[in-house]
C-alpha cells in the first residue's frame, strides 16, 4: 500500500478518535445513590432509589433519569434542592418532572436548565442533591447528594 493511502486510510479512524473525545470532554456524568436514612431529618423507609445524570458543557443542560422504588407514602413532589452539605438542607432549585407527562411516579426523564457558572460549580463540589417527597414525609423520604462520575 502506497503511503498516501495508509494516511488517507487513517483519517476516519483519527477524526473519529477526536470526536469521540470531544464528546467525552463537553459532558461529565454524575450519580446519586437515594435512600430514607440521607433525609433530613432521617427517615424509616424502605424506599431507595438512583439518579444519573450528564451535563452538557456546551449547552449548560443536566440531563437525568430518576428511578425510585417502595415509597412508604405517595409521592407529592421530587426536586433538585441545593446548595447544601450531606446532613442538611436547603431550598429547591429544580422541580424534577417528566416534561408532558404525569409529574409523579416512577421513572423520570428530563432535562433541567440551563444551569449558571454558580449552580454549576454547586454541583461540581457535591452540594446539590436530590429529594423524593411524600404525603407521610413531607420534608422528603428518600434523598441522595449528587457527586461526579471520575473517568479513566
Amino acid at each position: 500500500m502506497h503511503s498516501w493511502a495508509r494516511k488517507l486510510a487513517s483519517v476516519p479512524a483519527a477524526m473519529l478518535f477526536a470526536g469521540f473525545m470531544a464528546t467525552q470532554v463537553s459532558a461529565d456524568d454524575y450519580i446519586a445513590l437515594l435512600s430514607a436514612g440521607q433525609a433530613v431529618p432521617p427517615q424509616r423507609s424502605n424506599a431507595m432509589g438512583v439518579f444519573t445524570g450528564t451535563y452538557d458543557k456546551t449547552t449548560n443542560l443536566f440531563h437525568y433519569e430518576l428511578t425510585f422504588t417502595t415509597l412508604e407514602g405517595t409521592e407529592t413532589a421530587a426536586h433538585l434542592h441545593g446548595p447544601a452539605e450531606k446532613g442538611q438542607a436547603a431550598g429547591v432549585m429544580f422541580g424534577i418532572v417528566n416534561p408532558g407527562e404525569d409529574e409523579l411516579g416512577s421513572p423520570k426523564f428530563g432535562t433541567l436548565g440551563p444551569f449558571t457558572v454558580d449552580e454549576r460549580d454547586l454541583l461540581d463540589r457535591g452540594l446539590l442533591y436530590i429529594n423524593i417527597h411524600s404525603d407521610m414525609f413531607p420534608a422528603g423520604e428518600i434523598r441522595g447528594q449528587i457527586y461526579r462520575v471520575l473517568r479513566r
